[in-house]
């Protein structure tokens, strides 16, 4: 029976750093520190995968994306500005590992003259995700990518954010739902989204009339559109065995007892 994840958990780029003694040792590299915040940053010798963390006492690993470590360590960001430019300035229609034509919604793409500019979520837990939206009025952004971290928003709501740099957005709130629904799934630990255990998995989604974004090739986001029975696919990866977990609406959303009867999960 699949397991419902309820609470955040790290999403390891790969065996080798998802070891503890690997990280507590010295064995994945330091590239950067933050002396104010107390944390520095470190990268997988083997898949590259970024990481900030305590330097002694308790583990507080979180992984972060390209993006986040950019904003999180400005120092480490500016001596790798130019190795980094090509995936971290390209036009969102190529090159961007959130990007919706990378991320198997090239169908829902849009149009590459829109005026894509980027919002940036904070899940409850305090990890920072930034997404692409198209901007649809004043402070207002159709978002364009899946939420991996953020609860209680899906991709193409419309929502309001206030700039902090240009063409750069904090969420303020959802102010017009897209009706979309977001499950999001972890792969064994063995499988990717190019595996074929992944692929079948992803196949099985979309036959159900599900979209999806791969987010790190193991962490899934799932969209599944007003004209699809949530119950249905909650169904589905109940049978596969992994772990996923309701964002949107959320688990307490659907079944706490304030919540009463939910047509949409039948």
């Amino acid at each position: 029976m699949g397991r419902l994840l309820r609470t955040e958990a790290v999403l390891y780029g790969c065996d080798y750093c998802a070891d503890d003694a690997n990280r507590f040792y010295g064995h994945v590299t330091q590239i950067a520190s933050d002396a104010d915040r107390g944390f520095i940053l470190l990268q997988c010798p083997d898949c590259g995968a970024l990481y900030e963390n305590t330097p002694g006492g308790f583990d507080e690993t979180r992984r972060l994306s390209v993006s986040e470590a950019r904003q999180a360590f400005p120092t480490w960001a500016t001596a790798n500005d130019t190795a980094e430019r090509g995936s971290i300035t390209a036009s969102p229609m190529e090159g961007q590992t959130r990007s919706p034509i990378d991320a198997g919604m090239s169908d829902r793409a849009g149009d590459a003259d829109e005026d894509f500019v980027k919002v940036n979520l904070t899940s409850d837990a305090g990890r920072v995700e930034t997404l692409w939206a198209v901007r649809v009025g004043d402070g207002r952004f159709e978002l364009r990518n899946v939420p991996m971290f953020a609860y209680g928003v899906s991709d193409n709501d419309v929502v309001e954010g206030v700039e902090y740099e240009p063409q750069m957005y904090e969420f303020i709130r959802v102010v017009q739902p897209s009706g979309n629904r977001v499950v999001r799934v972890i792969l064994a630990p063995d499988a990717t989204a190019d595996t074929d255990a992944g692929k079948a998995v992803i196949t099985g989604l979309t036959a159900l009339g599900c979209n999806y974004e791969n987010f790190n090739g193991r962490w899934i986001g799932v969209v599944v559109p007003p004209s699809v029975k949530l119950g249905r696919v909650a169904t589905y990866l109940i049978g596969t065995g992994l772990t996923w977990e309701y964002a949107n609406p959320t688990y307490d959303d659907l079944f706490s007892p304030a919540s009463g009867s939910r047509s949409d999960v039948t």
